[in-house]
């Protein structure tokens, strides 16, 4: 979901994959805290984020400001698996790809609690130069 830097000392392209809306997911023990209809329901609540800068972490708060919903951010985390973990557990709210929705619900047992509408990430495949 990011695109390689400066750093990168050859030429290199990137091939669109795919988009992805962004899913809200909730451990079953948080929901009571969770009032109101969604997205309202964030407000105040607890989330769980991927670190600053990151192309997820752009598009959650592109949508979250767009849906002027202020939540607590509980933790900044860099690894997705540590944010799914942390969520099943019932710290916070977090939200992935929808692409991936019915395998975080069975994996990790939470409840979706709404998406994204048109904010998107997008997935790229980068390949270098022949």
């Amino acid at each position: 979901d990011t695109l390689p830097g400066a750093f990168l000392k050859v030429k290199w392209f990137t091939h669109v994959l795919g988009e992805s809306r962004l899913t809200f997911f909730a451990a079953r023990k948080l929901l009571p805290q969770l009032r109101g209809r969604f997205p309202r329901s964030l407000h105040g609540a607890p989330l769980l984020v991927p670190l600053e800068g990151s192309p997820m972490r752009q598009t959650l708060e592109q949508w979250l400001r767009a849906n002027r919903v202020v939540p607590v951010v509980q933790a900044e985390i860099e690894d997705s698996t540590l944010i799914k973990e942390f969520g099943q557990a019932g710290d916070g709210v977090f939200a992935m790809p929808s692409v991936i929705e019915e395998e975080v619900c069975k994996r990790y047992g939470v409840r979706v609690l709404g998406r994204s509408g048109q904010h998107r990430m997008r997935f790229h495949a980068i390949t270098p130069e022949r």
